[in-house]
């Protein structure tokens, strides 16, 4: 346990994860008193003191918010990590493009340093057009919502055609795709939206 924490600082910690794998949502703070046969000013006390304490985070406008931000080392040891939670939103192609991406109902863990700050998505690769570029099939892209980009970077850009992955290039009056792979033909889009920029991928071996 870690010897910043009470005994009932882990108890509370302890119930408020219970709970949520219970019913995939936090208790609220009158439920934590009841639990625990303690006042409603005293679960508050707890909840700031953890929150200061950077185990978990609490917006007491909202009835039920508690967002904890530790991991189970084992029964009796909490580490604090400092993860986000971002949303899988679906399928890019890295390949010709597709006419649309199946949306996923899915959220994926990562570290909340590891990738910078904004706006952060996940989409599944498939095909092979940027394998030179490290990016293979069935990765997790991290992508950021952004409009702003250098040449040569990464986007992920819905065109004419459908969604992909590829190297942009800004010119007069197109946007300039290119694949890492030979065995596939540069895209020029007339009309591009541009979805997002590449920030760092994960991958399961």
């Amino acid at each position: 346990m870690s010897k910043e924490l009470t005994k009932r600082q882990v108890e509370i910690l302890k119930f408020i994860e219970d709970y949520y794998n219970e019913n995939n949502f936090p208790p609220t703070i009158n439920e934590i008193s009841k639990f625990f046969k303690i006042s409603v000013k005293g679960s508050y006390d707890h909840i700031k003191a953890l929150e200061k304490k950077k185990y978990l985070s609490y917006d007491s406008k909202k009835k039920r918010s508690f967002k904890l931000l530790y991991e189970t080392v084992n029964s009796k040891t909490y580490k604090k990590v400092n993860y986000i939670e971002i949303p899988i939103l679906g399928i890019v192609q890295a390949g010709l493009p597709i006419l649309s991406y199946e949306n996923y109902d899915a959220k994926i863990k990562i570290d909340k340093d590891m990738f910078g700050s904004g706006e952060l998505f996940g989409l599944k690769v498939r095909g092979d057009s940027m394998l030179d570029a490290g990016i293979h099939e069935d990765d997790i892209a991290i992508v950021k919502n952004s409009q702003i980009f250098n040449n040569g970077e990464i986007l992920v850009v819905e065109t004419e055609n459908g969604v992909t992955i590829k190297k942009a290039y800004k010119q007069k009056n197109f946007l300039r795709l290119e694949a890492c792979n030979d065995d596939y033909p540069t895209i020029i889009s007339r009309n591009p939206r541009i979805i997002g920029k590449l920030t760092g991928l994960i991958r399961k071996y």
